[in-house]
């Protein structure tokens, strides 16, 4: 079994290890490195100092439920199921319908995990939202029971990526070899390690070494985290994204991005032209991005090309104030150590991890026709 921390350079020379080459690499493969561009730009930037990092998966605070039945002259409302335990004794709240009118408000006494009572009878349709709108404590009464959040720790793995490229003396007396083989063995080299680090963004399985010896830690990707919002995409009509953008909206940040193959950029752009532009950063980025404007906020729209042969019929939501990288080790080229090896060789490596809080700001798209 390995050891968290223990990590090896093998048989390179760190003396030979070259300086990070991340921004080089990243504007000559954009075509393949876009989303890790994207990322690095404007994600969260975690520094790891072990193969194992953690992260906080702490839940935006629910402010609101829902009666799930009609309510007449009686202090107990319920509410949706297990959104109860959201409201503590002394919350002032409002009850109100989806037209808008306030049918009534109290004080929180005490909680369930489906029940509400309140300090006074009130009357309410089935439906309402009920929302708290304050803290109502008697004067010079401590608030009861001060509120902990006992944060939901969450980790993940550093991944040791790396790929080479060699040109022994056999293989330059074949009838393949040419002046321009080393160039063309290296750009192959550079577009399989990249491809690889995103395929693991989308599809990345978080596990430890099983082999002794053996460096096989794997970082956790979109598919390995997410588990809230997962939404059907079979003939989506944009009525029913503009349902699932909501709930997506709902937790995190305001800077979402959508990742999708040409399948949903189609399906999106059928919607109509006059919800979709250009944003400045997309000319800084040097990327292709479209941003649609959703009832609830921009989104941007990046065409991974990668997911149209990996999985075309899949969108990926990522809030990028809750997706970025964490690095142990930067990206760098690398050489053999002299008298290692008499071929002409080369490799790059990167000790890197996704970096995926907050599971829930995040959302998946699936079955996209």
């Amino acid at each position: 079994m390995g050891t968290i921390g223990t990590i090896s350079t093998g048989n390179y020379s760190s003396a030979l290890l070259k300086e990070s080459v991340q921004d080089t690499i990243f504007d000559t493969y954009k075509d393949i490195a876009g989303m890790i561009t994207i990322l690095k730009k404007l994600g969260p930037k975690k520094k790891a100092t072990n193969m194992l990092f953690s992260l906080l998966n702490g839940d935006i605070e629910a402010l609101a439920s829902a009666t799930t039945a009609a309510v007449t002259a009686a202090a107990a409302v319920p509410v949706m199921a297990g959104t109860g335990v959201n409201f503590a004794k002394y919350d002032s709240v409002a009850i109100y319908t989806a037209a808008g009118v306030i049918e009534a408000s109290g004080v929180v006494e005490s909680v369930s995990t489906d029940t509400l009572t309140l300090n006074a009878a009130v009357t309410c349709s089935s439906g309402s939202t009920v929302a708290i709108t304050g803290k109502a404590v008697p004067e010079g009464l401590d608030i009861e029971g001060g509120i902990y959040v006992e944060p939901d720790k969450q980790s993940n793995y550093i991944q040791p990526f790396a790929d080479q490229w060699k040109i022994t003396d056999v293989m330059k007396f074949s009838a393949g070899y040419g002046p321009d083989t080393a160039r063309r063995q290296k750009d192959q080299m550079m577009r399989r390690f990249l491809r690889r680090i995103v395929v693991s963004l989308y599809m990345g399985k978080k596990a430890t070494p099983t082999v002794a010896s053996t460096a096989d830690w794997t970082t956790g990707g979109m598919l390995d985290t997410l588990s809230t919002n997962k939404f059907s995409g079979s003939s989506i009509t944009e009525t029913a994204f503009a349902s699932n953008v909501k709930d997506w909206f709902a937790k995190g940040g305001s800077r979402k991005l959508l990742a999708c193959s040409g399948t949903m950029l189609n399906t999106i752009w059928s919607w109509g032209l006059a919800d979709r532009q250009v944003p400045n950063y997309a000319t800084k980025l040097g990327l292709s991005i479209r941003e649609y404007m959703s009832p609830n906020g921009p989104i941007m729209i990046y065409q991974d090309r990668i997911l149209d042969k990996i999985a075309p019929a899949m969108a990926f939501g990522i809030d990028l104030d809750y997706l970025g990288t964490a690095e142990l080790i930067p990206m760098r080229k690398h050489t053999p150590a002299q008298g290692m090896s008499t071929a002409d060789e080369g490799g790059i490596s990167w000790y890197m991890g996704w970096n995926i809080a907050n599971e829930s700001a995040h959302a998946l798209w699936y079955q996209i026709s």
